[in-house]
């Protein structure tokens, strides 16, 4: 329980003493706003009060050096203790800090903001509070909150604390659990698009965010509104056509309206090819909100003259000035990069050890037009030549920086 605020300096002020003297060095972060539900179930041996739930939130600030939180629980008898504890769930661990007590209606709301409040034996300066604010910030998942009662002095409810708000690189176990970030998200936790979507990141490694719920023992219980920037190289889908037509890579659907009509042309390419295409992916709620990328194929080079090269058996004349001729070998294999522009295909390649249609050039050569009529590697051929491409590209949809013609 906080003891009577005059037998000490605030917290705050200590803290500003110690950045004065060189003593503490704060993480400069954001406020983090932390949850946890509270249940008797989730109280270790010998168990809480199995009628009483409630909730908790703690808002920890580690620049600043404050922790302020709001406790609600109901169908208990009256608080004799609220406490943040330190033991990640199903084991018991020490005080770190002492909480207002709920009131006769089961509320509480106020900010640790009295050293006294902290666990003096382990936090007994300002500096090893800085450290555990900076901790339970970034891990809250190690720290609980409970609120105890004369029938259950133990403690009556419990939750574990977590971030509403889970951030981190999207991974997956050969047995298909997905994580962000370290924490186990299930499958039961998301639609079957989140699911996609998350896989599909985890296959590109990319860091994502969504929002989460948690249950009293800090399991993920929800997870929507997947937030991220990167690329994913993967196989094309489409539904829809004209105006309704859309895009799927990986697991993430691309409207045509976020597509210029040569993105949407290169997308049709891979698509009708079976190649790989890598889209540069801005997803906001789950939705891709803008997006551009190229096709992805692998060829072998044949015969390289000065004007020409050889790729799975066509011919493909350089453009002028072109360095490609002294960049490939024959019998090489080359990682072909494609991009539609209007009525010509601009291409550029390198040589990629191993190439593999999932496994794009990391780096490319200065673009090499190919006029329009001229044909085109293997991997085009489900267009034939250029001409039915410029035609793909006049019937697409164009939108760019927020202007859209037909």
């Amino acid at each position: 329980m906080p003891r009577p605020r005059s037998l000490a300096l605030p917290l705050s002020l200590l803290m500003t003493i110690g950045l004065l003297l060189g003593v503490v060095t704060p993480v400069a972060a954001a406020p983090t706003a932390l949850t946890a539900v509270l249940t008797g179930a989730a109280e270790t041996a010998p168990g809480g009060d199995p009628d009483g739930t409630g909730t908790a939130t703690v808002t920890v600030d580690p620049a600043a050096g404050t922790l302020c939180y709001t406790i609600n629980v109901v169908d208990v008898a009256a608080a004799t203790g609220a406490h943040i504890h330190e033991a990640p769930s199903g084991v018991a661990g020490p005080i770190q800090v002492s909480l207002t007590l709920p009131d006769n209606s089961g509320n509480a709301a106020d900010c640790a903001d009295n050293p006294a409040d902290y666990n003096a034996a382990e936090l007994p300066n300002a500096a090893a509070i800085s450290a555990f604010l900076a901790d339970l910030a970034a891990n809250p998942q190690k720290y609980y909150v409970n609120v105890h009662t004369a029938p259950f002095p133990a403690g009556a409810v419990r939750g574990q604390l977590s971030n509403p708000r889970l951030c981190g690189i999207v991974t997956s176990t050969t047995a298909g659990v997905i994580s962000v970030g370290g924490t186990v998200v299930p499958s039961s936790a998301v639609s079957a698009a989140v699911l996609a979507q998350l896989t599909a990141a985890a296959t590109a490694g990319a860091s994502v965010c969504v929002d989460a719920t948690y249950d009293a023992s800090g399991t993920v219980v929800t997870a929507v509104n997947l937030d991220a920037t990167f690329t994913l190289c993967a196989t094309v889908a489409a539904t829809g056509s004209g105006a309704t037509r859309a895009f799927t890579v990986g697991g993430f659907a691309i409207p045509a309206a976020q597509l210029s009509a040569s993105e949407a042309a290169t997308l049709e390419l891979a698509l009708l090819n079976g190649v790989i295409a890598c889209a540069n992916l801005v997803i906001v709620d789950s939705a891709v909100t803008d997006a551009s990328g190229h096709a992805v194929a692998c060829v072998t080079v044949g015969a390289v003259t000065s004007t020409s090269v050889t790729l799975d058996g066509i011919a493909i004349p350089f453009g002028a000035g072109s360095t490609i001729a002294a960049q490939v070998v024959q019998g090489a294999t080359l990682a072909i990069r494609v991009e539609v522009n209007g009525a010509a295909v601009t291409f550029s390649a390198t040589t990629l050890a191993g190439c593999t249609a999932s496994a794009p050039a990391a780096s490319l050569l200065p673009n090499t037009s190919v006029d329009a009529g001229t044909p085109v590697p293997a991997l085009l051929t489900g267009l034939g030549t250029l001409h039915l491409l410029g035609a793909l590209a006049l019937t697409a949809r164009r939108r760019r920086r927020g202007t859209e013609t037909a």
